[in-house]
């Protein structure tokens, strides 16, 4: 799947929220589209999902133009904005009914009512109205409803805003599920400790300008911000002086003391001198792990915003 939007500009007024924004993706998987609050993301979202028009610019997928094909291309393309409406006179089978009978043929109505209600555990409440619903469960149905037409493509706006650790948790399993049939999931978020474990690619957009865009480890390596967790057994004792001392390295970006075990993030390609340090400072190891390379998703959206600055 080949993602284009190209000089993609809206004004509102005097007011520009899109100023030639540009990216391409290709392939699937889940897309963190990052950037502060009035960056410009909801709007980016509601263009390439055909409920805005641009003032100039293009978006296409597979190479055929959203903007001049607009009802071919709705069809592969499914929105997810960020509230639910909060109708206390609607409940929750209502609400997908009326969606399904609008774009469903009526021989596929109840296989598409049962795959999206099963998929997103809203069949254990389809009869409580919207307005008595937790914010968790108004993300299920809107994913629900997102998916009766099964789009290729996803745009989700600001989707884990709001939820409990757990509700995030399983919207994240929900959308790997998604990504891993092929789908390419393009969420936005201004909290970035959401995405971090679960994108593999970013579109960084600050004041209305897309100012970095592609796979999460190339951005990480142009940044130098690629990093790997090492956990250390600890064998005897270790001082406040010895973790300060280590804590203090410049490969090390966080250290976290447990009991027995030292988890420190340490900068990618310098574990060879991470060891050196560990050594002269008579470290007692017991064991070490490597796990696999992450990235400092904050620091870079830092890092490249700061830059657009300049």
């Amino acid at each position: 799947m080949l993602l284009e939007v190209s000089d993609l500009t809206k004004r509102y007024g005097k007011v520009t929220a899109l100023d030639r924004a540009e990216f391409t993706l290709n392939g699937g998987g889940i897309i963190g589209f990052v950037g502060a609050n009035g960056a410009g993301k909801t709007t980016a979202l509601r263009i390439m999902s055909g409920l805005e028009e641009p003032d100039s610019g293009d978006v296409k997928l597979d190479g055929v133009s959203l903007i001049d094909y607009p009802d071919k291309m709705r069809r592969r393309v499914g929105f997810m904005p960020d509230t639910l409406p909060d109708a206390a006179d609607i409940i929750v089978k209502e609400y997908l009914d009326f969606f399904i009978n609008s774009f469903v043929p009526a021989e596929s109505r109840r296989e598409v009512f049962d795959r999206i209600t099963g998929f997103t555990g809203t069949e254990t409440f389809l009869k409580r109205r919207l307005s008595d619903l937790s914010k968790g469960m108004k993300q299920r149905v809107s994913l629900a409803r997102l998916m009766i037409h099964n789009p290729d493509l996803l745009l989700l706006d600001e989707p884990a805003a709001g939820l409990d650790p757990r509700a995030r948790a399983e919207l994240h399993e929900m959308l790997k599920f998604l990504a891993g049939q092929g789908k390419m999931v393009f969420l936005s978020s201004h909290i970035l400790a959401e995405l971090e474990n679960m994108i593999s690619g970013v579109v960084i957009i600050d004041k209305g300008r897309i100012i970095r865009y592609g796979s999460l480890d190339e951005s990480a390596a142009e940044q130098s911000l690629e990093v790997e967790k090492i956990v250390l057994g600890i064998l005897g004792e270790v001082s406040d002086v010895v973790i300060k001392l280590i804590a203090g390295l410049p490969m090390v970006r966080e250290v976290k003391r447990n009991l027995r075990t030292l988890e420190c993030q340490v900068v990618s390609g310098e574990f060879a001198g991470f060891l050196m340090a560990l050594g002269q400072f008579n470290f007692p190891l017991a064991w070490l792990r490597r796990s696999d390379r992450t990235v400092e998703l904050e620091k870079l959206f830092l890092e490249v915003t700061a830059k657009g600055d300049n």
